[in-house]
């Protein structure tokens, strides 16, 4: 198990950039190199799931699929990973109004399979840079 936790600070209005953020169907606008597609299978009170297809560009250089449970709450994601390389990871996304617009934590519990442990430190990086990436993305969008 490998703990990873940032924030940033954005500019924009929370209430934008969190609709944007569940906006999951069309989440593959912000990183279409890494993430084919993503299609909810299920939508259950809090919990939508989601089935994501998605090219490793970094590590392996291959497909694969995962499919993932969304908890959304009021200004926080909590997903879990629940099948694919990444099986049992969990991200807890909270969001926070501050006076300069919206302060983003990022929280995750890595979890690798067995054969892709090695590339833990690498995993952790590109997490890191593909959800900061992501979140300057839809910042950029909603002050436009």
């Amino acid at each position: 198990m490998t703990f990873l936790e940032f924030s940033i600070n954005l500019p924009g209005n929370l209430d934008k950039i969190f609709q944007k953020i569940t906006d999951f169907e069309n989440f593959n606008r912000y990183i279409p190199n890494q993430l084919e597609s993503v299609n909810i299978i299920k939508k259950e009170n809090s919990k939508i799931f989601t089935e994501e297809k998605i090219k490793s560009i970094s590590i392996l250089k291959n497909s694969f699929e995962q499919t993932s449970m969304h908890t959304v709450k009021e200004n926080k994601v909590e997903t879990e990973i629940i099948s694919g390389p990444a099986k049992g990871t969990i991200i807890e996304s909270v969001f926070q109004k501050i006076d300069s617009g919206t302060k983003v934590v990022i929280k995750i519990n890595l979890k690798l399979g067995l054969k892709y442990k090695l590339f833990t430190p690498i995993v952790k990086k590109v997490y890191k840079q593909m959800l900061t990436g992501v979140l300057y993305k839809i910042n950029r969008e909603v002050n436009e």
